[in-house]
């Protein structure tokens, strides 16, 4: 290899790191506003977790300017790199001190060279929770998935009716057309939709070619097909709810216009929620938390809206004594309500790493080249430049590969990657996934030094549940994450079909013919006394290499009186107890097909509205 080849291998191993300091250093958000910490003893709502749901919940409900609303978020403030940028989020992020840094369990039938059969579940610990340092990827999920939910006994959940909540938050800046009418062009979450590159285009074409549907946007009403993608972002930077929803409103705190200065909205960072206290009655009275190395405990007149996420609401509903009676007395809490469903049916979408092919030098754009410091200034300056997009092509499609009653139904979505795993010797690939080294740089050795992109078809739909337990009573030790990731052989059938038909999609003559797209058709070593190509090939394979995409939902799920593994009604009201409601992906009877931050916002606007109707406040509903 020449020196220049080996400086390039350098730089893309350690450039990242680099520009995250640099862009700590240099970056600023100047318009950040101080969060206050004044506390009051009591509130009329206490919203626990500033996440996608959470920030949502507590802005509209501050709305009423006779509540007193208090959020409570265990993180604290994010670096400006991380909540502005949006070249960085393309990236999934190492272990950080924004991350709970949960692991799941040893997996029985997964994860075979992943490190101890582990995998990370990345959640966000700080204001603005996962939608803070996620991938911007906007996706609301495929109509069927809501008509489900309401067939399921939940009332108002249909397509139909959740798709106001979706047009309120949404403020798409993209061009009008048939295709994007669907969106909400008002709502304070910005939506781009992001430009397709070369290989963006042959993905689509592709598609096109193995006679499957080319749809304008991924969000309409019927998802199935090849679309590009709409990310979360606007003015060059990161869209999320606590900056686009809490942060507007704590800027009137210091309005000089007495009409538009508001003090009903309190958000203490920092501040980890232990338990919710409920009085004789079963009714959430308030909570304790601890900030400053102290414990407290404030009160609450009306709810508490819990909004912790898949993993975090069900651990503060066990802690608070809601759960199954066993589990709950075998760790020594105090039961307030037996409830067997808090923690069961974690779901999440498992997807394939490794489908990759190697292209001609030099057809595909250097994703680092241009991260100068003449491009940090510009971003600093005017949010423009290549810090203020995605690095490179990353299209999705939507398939159905059999299996099921509606053919429109996607059960397998693509996700194409325009950079090889090798790009930095494995370094942050291997830690974001957990995979094991050995096996990692044995199977992709021969893409050293190589231009290429892959192709990971993930299960959307899978039959496998998992469950979220207790390790102890002690609410500062992690629950116990069990996925249970491929316990049901219906998700190997749909993943094998998917792979066949992405090795086909890449090796079409889209790919082939513009890039000179090349297969690594390499056996894995763990694998090699299997025929290569055949089922049992693949189902070995996947075993051992495909993981989380993290997209957790359900572990508070949503359901009427009769589902013994019900936590919430259609209301999102916990069973057995008062004044207490969940309300973020935990509740989703079904994961959506699709990344989870559009559906769980939409959840935030359409719990707010329920808690407003419920105390008789008008609301989206009503004339």
């Amino acid at each position: 290899m020449t020196f220049e080849g080996v400086l390039a291998r350098l730089f893309g191993a350690a450039v990242l790191p680099v520009v995250r300091i640099a862009l700590m250093l240099l970056v600023r958000d100047v318009g950040f506003t101080e969060i206050p910490t004044h506390l009051e003893p009591e509130y009329d709502f206490i919203v626990v977790g500033s996440g996608s749901a959470g920030s949502i919940i507590a802005t509209r409900l501050s709305e009423q300017r006779d509540w007193k609303i208090l959020l409570l978020e265990a993180g604290g403030i994010p670096q400006a790199d991380t909540y502005l940028i949006p070249l960085l989020t393309a990236q999934f992020i190492p272990e950080n001190s924004y991350d709970w840094a949960y692991m799941t369990t040893q997996q029985k039938y997964a994860l075979k060279n992943f490190v101890g059969q582990r995998n990370r579940f990345i959640q966000g610990r700080v204001l603005g929770g996962t939608s803070s340092i996620n991938g911007l990827i906007y996706v609301r999920g495929s109509r069927q998935v809501f008509d489900n939910w309401a067939a399921l006994g939940n009332p108002g959940w249909d397509y139909d009716s959740v798709q106001k909540y979706f047009q309120k938050l949404e403020g798409y800046r993209g061009p009008y057309t048939p295709g994007t009418s669907h969106y909400g062009r008002d709502g304070p979450i910005g939506l781009l939709p992001v430009p397709k590159g070369e290989l963006a285009k042959a993905f689509i074409q592709g598609g096109a070619e193995r006679g499957h549907r080319v749809n304008e946007d991924p969000n309409g009403r019927e998802q199935l097909g090849f679309s590009g993608m709409v990310m979360t972002a606007k003015d060059g930077r990161r869209s999320s709810p606590f900056y686009d929803y809490i942060r507007p409103y704590l800027a009137k705190q210091k309005s000089s216009n007495p009409h538009l200065r508001t003090s009903n909205l309190h958000v203490l960072h920092s501040a980890t929620v232990l338990k919710v206290v409920f009085n004789i009655e079963k009714k959430a009275v308030g909570v304790v938390f601890v900030h400053e190395g102290k414990v407290k405990r404030v009160s609450v007149k009306r709810e508490v809206i819990i909004s912790a996420g898949t993993i975090g609401s069900p651990k503060l509903l066990l802690h608070s004594g809601v759960g199954p009676r066993e589990h709950l007395v075998l760790h020594n809490v105090d039961v307030i309500a037996d409830i067997p469903g808090v923690g069961l049916n974690l779901q999440d979408h498992f997807g394939v790493l490794g489908l990759c092919w190697t292209v001609r030098k030099g057809l595909i754009p250097n994703v680092l080249k241009d991260l100068d410091f003449n491009a940090l200034q510009e971003f600093n300056q005017y949010r423009t430049g290549p810090y203020a997009r995605f690095p490179g092509d990353y299209p999705n499609a939507w398939i159905n590969v059999g299996g099921g009653a509606d053919p429109l139904w996607p059960n397998i979505m693509f996700y194409l990657n325009s950079v090889l795993p090798t790009y930095d010797h494995g370094i942050f690939y291997s830690a974001v996934f957990n995979v094991k080294k050995e096996p990692f740089y044995n199977f992709f050795k021969e893409l050293h030094g190589q231009e290429g992109f892959c192709i990971m078809p993930e299960i959307i739909q899978p039959k496998s549940r998992g469950s979220v337990r207790l390790r102890s009573s002690n609410p500062f030790t992690p629950p116990t994450v069990d996925p249970n990731f491929l316990a049901e052989d219906d998700d190997i059938r749909k993943l094998t079909r998917g792979i066949r038909e992405a090795i086909a999609l890449g090796n079409t003559s889209a790919f082939v013919e513009k890039f000179e797209a090349k297969f690594h058709q390499k056996s894995l070593r763990e694998c090699i006394s299997e025929a290569y190509g055949s089922d049992r090939y693949w189902e070995c394979y996947i075993r051992h290499m495909a993981t989380s995409f993290f997209h957790y939902a359900g572990t508070c799920k949503m359901a009427p009186p009769m589902d013994p593994l019900g936590v919430v009604d259609s209301r999102l009201r916990v069973r057995g107890v008062r004044g207490l409601r969940v309300a973020d992906s935990s509740i989703m009877p079904q994961v959506t097909t699709g990344n989870t931050q559009a559906p769980s916002m939409m959840i935030g606007e359409k719990a707010a509205d329920m808690i407003k109707e419920d105390w008789l406040y008008p609301t989206i509903n009503k004339d």
